[in-house]
């Protein structure tokens, strides 16, 4: 993989670059404004659902707030605890965020990376290259492996989102190479992986074929991988020998710019949020994120 070239394409897989492809060239579609009073400031693209009032709306009741036309409306997530009463804040969509947090670890692992030395040593098979300082190296790896398992629950938490979206929809026929099963919904959530809901579950749902035939499956098995040896590490990752093949995790994950995971969690949910079924299934911060996009990949996470 070329990462330079991937990590400058598009997100919906057309291989070409983001700016002449599905860049947004204003906001059409994903918010309006009145001419010339767009805000400085755009609403979070994480947050889980919003939407603008269309006319003005007065005070409900004396001393009580009024809105303005486009002002922002949206869903707002309460808690009731004991000792603090109820707290209320914006709710966030959990596959946002974990996009979000992928996308931090990986530019902070790219600042990290530029603070790694490489010395060439002499070692008992002839010259090696040494790489350090330890707590640099050893915060780079902890910020990629971070950004790696972020981007891989973004998928997990899109498919469940997806899946508690599908209203008319209460069991489905689960067919693998072993059996035929109906399953309910909180059954799917909990018994499936995540690979068996983006390939058995989520077609069904959004009438998408052949998604193991696309580009963007063959990338996500990129991503699995390296996620798969993350989460159940195995010896020969945590202790190489001289004679390696230079394929365990570490030296995966310093060979890689950790931007690619999260590009690839998304550009797959970008698959499946351009389904025929229609934009019931979008998640709903999938426009805003690609708007606020702009110019490069740390100007849309604030």
């Amino acid at each position: 993989m070329n990462i330079e070239r991937y990590l400058n394409n598009c997100p919906c897989g057309s291989q070409e670059t983001f700016q002449k492809c599905c860049k947004p060239k204003k906001l059409d579609g994903v918010f309006e404004f009145p001419e010339g009073q767009e805000p400085e400031v755009l609403p979070d693209w994480r947050i889980a659902a919003i939407s603008q009032i269309v006319q003005d709306v007065p005070a409900a009741y004396p001393g009580g707030p009024s809105h303005k036309k486009g002002s922002f409306v949206t869903l707002i997530h309460h808690e009731k605890d004991p000792q603090k009463g109820i707290i209320s804040f914006t709710t966030p969509h959990a596959a946002a965020l974990s996009l979000g947090a992928a996308i931090k670890n990986a530019i902070k692992s790219i600042e990290l990376k530029a603070g790694i030395v490489v010395l060439n040593v002499p070692g008992p098979s002839g010259q090696s290259k040494l790489y350090g300082p330890d707590n640099v190296l050893f915060d780079y790896l902890e910020c990629s492996m971070a950004s790696v398992n972020f981007s891989f629950q973004a998928l997990e938490t899109y498919c469940n989102s997806v899946l508690a979206r599908a209203a008319n929809v209460e069991t489905l026929e689960i067919k693998d190479k072993k059996e035929t099963k109906i399953l309910n919904k909180k059954e799917i959530e909990r018994n499936l992986s995540t690979e068996d809901k983006l390939v058995l579950v989520l077609p069904k749902l959004l009438n998408i074929d052949n998604v193991k035939s696309t580009l963007q499956w063959h990338h996500y098995k990129l991503l699995k991988d390296i996620r798969d040896s993350i989460v159940h590490m195995k010896s020969f990752s945590m202790f190489s020998k001289v004679e390696g093949d230079a394929s365990t995790l570490y030296f995966k994950l310093l060979e890689y710019n950790s931007l690619v995971f999260p590009k690839i969690a998304f550009e797959l949910i970008w698959l499946f949020s351009q389904s025929n079924v229609g934009g019931n299934y979008q998640p709903p911060w999938a426009k805003r994120f690609l708007y606020q996009l702009g110019n490069g990949i740390e100007k849309y996470v604030r």
